[in-house]
């Protein structure tokens, strides 16, 4: 019974009526059934000990590398099973690196609100491998003794990185014993589908399957896991998510969705087989997902969907940033063009201050940078694949931003030109992201930590940073879902004959980016990518979280992306 003494922090205490800790009988034993005839018995909730949490309050997650799992069923004909996940420690305020909890690794299960698995949830890596390893039936019992006393049996945190007080409500599918939709939807998706009789008088029975669909329950969420390469919490809480005011009018949206895409959507989105073709289907499909995601927001703009075909006039729209492969493009009315300007509002505010020229040669000093250069030599690239974008989370950042750029903080080295006030919103901004892998050079793509350079990092606002996200996660996303893909990446930094007429004349700082802009082109891929975006480092306009997951909705849609 070593098993039952779990390694894990939120350790469950579970005994017999009689005091004992001996759950399996001989006769289960004889005839190599895992599920052990008293697991029928009604227990005594009182005798299990209740979760409890030993971590602080966390902010969010960080992702810190990949593990594997390995799963086994324990019943007749089971099969082994091998996930790779990424993991996660939780992070906070006042441990921003995760260093006080550094070895109770999390995962994430995914964005997926509608999975039958567990959506939208980190857990503890250890208490998962404990429950699917095949050895440790009887945990899988007191989790559900744990559940029907009304407590979540795995320590849980939601996509906010907050203890979900009806996180065990996730579990409903499996613990009500009753044959719902989401059984028969877990099994279906890992290709188990009407292996199990759940229609049964015999309760023995129906508890021994509920107890199969659970480890497959739980499979299914790693499967999920696996599969997920979109936003931890940490970065999706950087995008604009607020509250609209109660005194405007709400913000309504135009989206617009090339036509070319319907098929796809009707057939991703489960349109009848006759209906496939249909713009009216794909329009719903794309509404009842634009609805969920408001379920999860503060901000939950109206969105009028429309097809490209019939987009008429624009006179009357603004066009916002459209999806990093145009997708859709996303309009809003020129009547509340304004209010993104407001600082209340806080969408697209006034740009930074950029530094003067003496300002500028005395920053090339605090850097130990030459100035100079020709701007056809200062591109930067990286060749982004599904395995250099795994082997980026193996890596730490050695050396980090700061001490790269010779000890100075952002927010340090702008203090001369930014108000006081203002000198706690810069960053230094990769051009090609470390999350790639590594940069281009040589004819080869180098180790992760090639993208610590000063070459690759420029001065630039929270704002700009955040926006580089949006383009940069699709990429990822690009190279890790489409076998054998890979993108090439360039930057370059530009400079508007303001900036040269005015001081620059020819001076260039590695540092410096009035303009950055990003080509990126798909290789061996079924989605063609080809594509350029510009950012203003600068600036501060930022995606609003709406828009994220707009993006993850449409390329499951289109592409079938597992997002």
């Amino acid at each position: 019974m070593d098993k039952l003494k779990s390694k894990s922090p939120r350790d469950i205490g579970f005994q017999q009526p009689d005091g004992t800790k001996k759950l399996k009988s001989d006769k289960a034993n004889a005839r190599n059934d895992p599920f052990p005839d008293n697991w029928i018995d009604v227990t005594d909730v009182k005798q299990i000990s209740k979760p409890k949490l030993k971590f602080s309050k966390f902010t969010g997650f960080k992702l810190v590398g990949k593990a594997k799992i390995k799963s086994q069923q324990p019943w007749k004909g089971g099969v082994n099973m091998e996930f790779e996940v990424n993991t996660y420690v939780g992070v906070s305020k006042s441990d921003p690196e995760g260093e006080k909890y550094k070895n109770d690794l999390f995962l994430y299960s995914g964005h997926n609100k509608k999975s039958p698995f567990l959506p939208d949830t980190y857990l503890l890596l250890e208490e998962i491998q404990d429950r699917v390893d095949g050895n440790n039936m009887e945990r899988l019992r007191m989790d559900r003794a744990v559940y029907q006393s009304g407590e979540s049996p795995m320590c849980m945190y939601n996509g906010k990185a907050e203890v979900d007080p009806q996180g065990y409500r996730k579990f409903n599918s499996v613990f009500d014993m009753k044959p719902t939709k989401n059984h028969t939807e877990a099994l279906k998706l890992l290709g188990s589908a009407g292996s199990f009789k759940m229609q049964t008088e015999d309760a023995s029975e129906v508890l021994r399957n509920t107890f199969k669909v659970y480890f497959q329950f739980l499979q299914g969420t790693l499967q999920q896991a696996q599969g997920f390469t979109g936003y931890s919490w940490d970065v999706l809480s950087r995008f604009w998510d607020q509250t609209w005011p109660d005194s405007d009018p709400l913000m309504e949206f135009v989206m617009v969705v090339p036509k070319q895409y319907i098929r796809a959507i009707n057939v991703n989105g489960g349109s009848p087989k006759n209906r496939l073709e249909d713009p009216e289907f794909a329009r719903r499909i794309i509404a009842n997902g634009i609805t969920d995601i408001n379920t999860t927001l503060k901000f939950k703009p109206k969105v009028l969907v429309i097809f490209d075909n019939e987009f008429k006039d624009s006179s009357d729209l603004v066009l916002l940033d459209p999806h990093p492969n145009r997708l859709y493009e996303l309009y809003a009315h020129k009547a509340h063009e304004e209010r993104f300007h407001d600082p209340k509002i806080g969408i697209f505010t006034k740009e930074r201050p950029r530094p003067t020229k003496t300002q500028a040669i005395a920053a090339d000093v605090d850097l130990d940078c030459q100035q100079g250069g020709k701007a056809k030599q200062n591109a930067t690239s990286a060749l982004v694949d599904k395995a250099s974008v795994l082997n980026s989370s193996n890596y730490k950042r050695t050396p980090d931003q700061v001490n790269v750029m010779n000890g100075v903080s952002p927010n340090e080295f702008v203090r001369p030109w930014w108000k006081q006030e203002e000198a706690k919103a810069a960053e230094w901004l990769h051009r090609c992201a470390f999350s790639f892998g590594g940069l281009y050079e040589n004819n080869r793509q180098q180790l992760p930590n090639s993208a610590q350079v000063k070459k690759n990092l420029v001065i630039g606002t929270i704002e700009t940073n955040t926006h580089m996200i949006r383009q940069e996660a699709f990429i990822k996303r690009l190279a890790q879902n489409e076998a054998g893909c890979k993108v090439h990446v360039s930057t370059t930094i530009d400079y508007p004959p303001e900036w040269s007429a005015n001081w620059m004349k020819g001076a260039q700082h590695v540092w410096l980016a009035p303009q950055l802009t990003y080509t990126y082109t798909a290789r061996n891929s079924q989605v063609a990518c080809d594509r350029s975006v510009t950012f203003f480092p600068f600036g501060r306009w930022v995606a609003t979280r709406f828009e994220i997951n707009l993006d993850l909705l449409i390329e499951g849609l289109v592409y079938g992306w597992n997002v």
